[in-house]
C-alpha cells in the first residue's frame, strides 16, 4: 500500500475482509482472457494477496480452503515458456562438420566440407545429403547453403527441408546446374526439429572427376538459449 510505512502489516486488496467464494477458480462457468505474457508476473504477483489471512471473512477452515483455492488461482495464470532469444550460426566446415550428420553416400573432409561420395559407374552417380537436429522450441527465419556442384542435374532431390511436430516439409529448392552456388532461403519456421539439405546428382559420361559438396551453412532464428544449436 501507499505511502510505504517502516512497519507495514499484511493488507488485504478490499477495505474490509471478504466471504470467500464457494467454489473452486476453475469450475464453471468459466471465462476466458488473452493477456500479454510480459504481464504475467504481475497478476500473479498481485494475486498473491488472496492469500493473506486479512482477506477472509472466515473461520480457521474457511481460511485454509480460501488460501488453497487461491493458490489454485494463482496456478491456473502459468508465466509464457521463456522468451525466445535470437542466434546466429555460421558453419565453415573446411575445419569442422559443425555436429551435422551426414547420410549415406555423404561424408565430411577436412578442408573441403561435407562432399558426395563419387560412385564407379559411368554417367556416375553423387549423393549428397547433411542434416542437423535441432533442440526443442527452436525457430529459423533464415538458411544460407554455400557449395558446388560437379555433375548436372540427376533423378535425386535438390531441396532444404524442415521437419515441424513430425512431418518433413520443403522450404526452398538448390540450383540444379553445375558450379558453385550460394542460396537463401527467408521465412518464419516454427518448432524446427531437424534441418536436413539434399543435393543428389547423375553426370553425363564419363564418370564424375570431383565430387559436389557443401562448403557452409549459415543459420538464423531463435531459441530458449541464444546459442547456435
Amino acid at each position: 500500500m501507499w505511502p510505504d510505512e517502516s512497519f507495514a502489516e499484511g493488507r488485504g486488496s478490499f477495505l474490509r475482509p471478504v466471504v470467500p467464494p464457494n467454489v473452486d477458480p476453475n469450475s464453471s462457468p468459466t471465462r476466458t482472457f488473452t493477456i500479454s505474457c510480459a504481464w504475467l508476473p504481475f497478476i500473479r504477483g498481485a494475486l498473491m494477496q488472496l492469500l493473506l489471512q486479512a482477506t477472509w471473512k472466515t473461520d480457521a477452515a474457511g481460511l485454509l480452503l480460501a488460501q488453497q483455492r487461491a493458490s489454485t488461482l494463482i496456478s491456473l495464470f502459468t508465466e509464457c515458456a521463456e522468451a525466445q532469444l535470437p542466434f546466429s550460426c555460421d558453419w565453415a566446415f573446411n575445419t569442422t562438420d559443425g555436429a551435422w550428420l551426414g547420410y549415406a553416400g555423404t561424408s565430411w573432409v577436412v578442408f573441403s566440407g561435407w562432399q558426395a561420395n563419387i560412385t564407379a559407374s559411368s554417367p556416375c552417380t553423387q549423393t549428397l545429403a547433411i542434416h542437423k537436429v535441432l533442440p526443442a522450441n527452436t525457430t529459423l527465419t533464415r538458411v544460407r547453403v554455400v557449395g558446388n556442384r560437379s555433375s548436372g542435374v540427376g533423378g535425386a532431390l535438390h531441396n532444404v527441408y524442415v521437419t515441424i511436430g513430425g512431418v518433413q516439409s520443403s522450404i526452398g529448392t538448390l540450383p540444379t546446374t553445375v558450379g558453385a552456388f550460394d542460396v537463401t532461403l527467408t521465412g518464419t519456421w516454427i518448432g524446427v526439429t531437424d534441418l536436413e539439405i539434399d543435393d543428389g546428382s547423375a553426370g553425363a559420361s564419363p564418370a564424375c572427376v570431383t565430387p559436389s559438396v557443401i562448403t557452409s551453412v549459415q543459420l538464423d532464428g531463435s531459441n530458449p538459449t541464444g546459442t547456435c544449436p
